[in-house]
């Protein structure tokens, strides 16, 4: 006569095939860690199984190391653990979830496991808005704040702002016509576009294969007729840049006189981190759009909004870059709170 399902208790463990199914398992990575958050169903406990993926998939819950979670006995368990022991970056693992019941270990295979490889580095992604990044120039320290999780509504690229001014530019435009149907601008035609994309200074950084050409939008003097200051005749062109100041639009979410809106407001600015450095030029930056003619030129003023008084100002800059996202920056901070992408 069956006398139901009989207790090893002198085996290590007794494996059961049960319909008490791990849901909702996902693994993620920080560098030298494992973390895997699952729902773990009724039991006494989950045992969380780990190995090099190289070694298969655990069979049993003493094939690897593991961490071992108290489980309700009523109820459904949320279960985040993180795995260090042993983990080593740039190696996958496996994750295996085992549910210890009162008769023995859960066996089903379906939900309960999931692999991840540990890297060692955080992507620019995932770090937080205002985080300060070291892109060293010429081998100094060089200081980018990230202003914003996409540029232009692409998640894939992440724009950087210099933190502060590290020198002053004067505005010098090529002298453009709107009366023969020209589709340029003057950010397209100026001698700070060539400069920053030059020689002198993006060749200058010591990692310059990890900047994104980015698609920059900026106001175009289009025009059959008419005069510069006449917004209808404008139109948005593109350059691709490495290095390019930014718009009214991007600092302050303004549409500047005389024109278009070039780009999205990077979310991280306030009036305060607009601003230059206390004693550079009086607080005034030079953004990329003239402000209407080329000899009225757009700068952050002491308030840190846009203005058209830049005019025949030598102004500071401080440029942009973007880098991916998936750019890998080390979480160990440098001695001046900032942090460097692992080269």
């Amino acid at each position: 006569m069956a006398q139901g399902i009989p207790i090893l208790k002198d085996a290590p463990y007794n494996v059961l095939t049960v319909p008490n199914y791990v849901r909702n398992l996902v693994v993620t990575t920080k560098p030298a860690q494992v973390i895997a958050a699952y729902t773990a169903p009724p039991g006494v406990e989950a045992w969380t199984v780990y190995r090099p993926s190289a070694e298969g998939v655990p069979a049993h819950p003493y094939d690897g190391w593991r961490v071992v979670t108290p489980l309700s006995e009523d109820a459904e368990t949320t279960v985040a653990v993180t795995l260090t022991e042993h983990i080593v970056n740039d190696t996958e693992y496996v994750v295996r979830v085992f549910i210890r019941g009162k008769l023995g270990f859960q066996t089903r295979v379906g939900g309960a496991v999931a692999t991840a490889t540990p890297v060692a580095g955080i992507p620019l992604g995932e770090w937080e808005l205002g985080s300060m990044i070291n892109f060293s120039r010429g081998g100094a320290t060089c200081l980018w704040r990230k202003v914003s999780s996409s540029y232009n509504g692409n998640v894939e690229i992440i724009p950087l702002w210099l933190e502060t001014i590290t020198e002053s530019r004067a505005a010098k435009y090529n002298s453009i016509s709107t009366s023969n149907g020209v589709n340029t601008s003057a950010w397209e035609q100026s001698d700070n576009r060539t400069y920053l994309n030059g020689d002198d200074f993006y060749n200058a950084f010591d990692r310059k294969d990890l900047i994104v050409s980015t698609r920059v939008p900026s106001t175009s003097f289009y025009g059959t007729g008419g005069t510069n200051n006449d917004a209808s005749k404008r139109q948005i062109v593109y350059t691709d840049d490495f290095v390019f100041l930014p718009s009214p639009t991007e600092i302050d979410g303004s549409t500047p006189i005389y024109g278009k809106t070039e780009g999205a407001q990077f979310a991280f600015l306030t009036n305060t981190q607009r601003r230059a450095p206390v004693g550079a030029q009086n607080y005034r930056l030079r953004t990329r759009y003239p402000y209407g003619p080329s000899s009225y030129d757009g700068m952050v003023d002491a308030s840190g909004t846009v203005s058209g008084n830049g005019s025949g100002k030598t102004l500071g800059i401080r440029p942009v870059i973007c880098l991916s996202a998936s750019t890998l920056i080390s979480p160990e901070p440098n001695p001046d709170g900032s942090y460097s992408p692992i080269l």
